[in-house]
């Protein structure tokens, strides 16, 4: 292998590491912002559809309906 082969293979070598351990701690420790709202409503939930319109509706928006804000 010539210098710059080697220098390649250390370089994809670290950066696979890097990826890994941040992969690794955002599966073990996730930031508290990733998993709710203060409404205890998960971050990435889709809207619902509003039987009677057939419109989205946010779910944070019908959590503050239902808690009388």
């Amino acid at each position: 292998m010539t210098r710059g082969q080697i220098q390649m293979s250390g370089l994809a070598i670290i950066a696979s590491v890097l990826t890994l351990g941040g992969l690794g701690y955002i599966t073990s420790a996730p930031p508290a912002y990733l998993k709710a709202t203060r409404y205890g409503v998960p971050y990435y939930t889709p809207a619902v559809i509003n039987p009677v319109t057939g419109q989205p509706v946010d779910v944070n928006t019908l959590v503050r309906h239902y808690l009388g804000e």
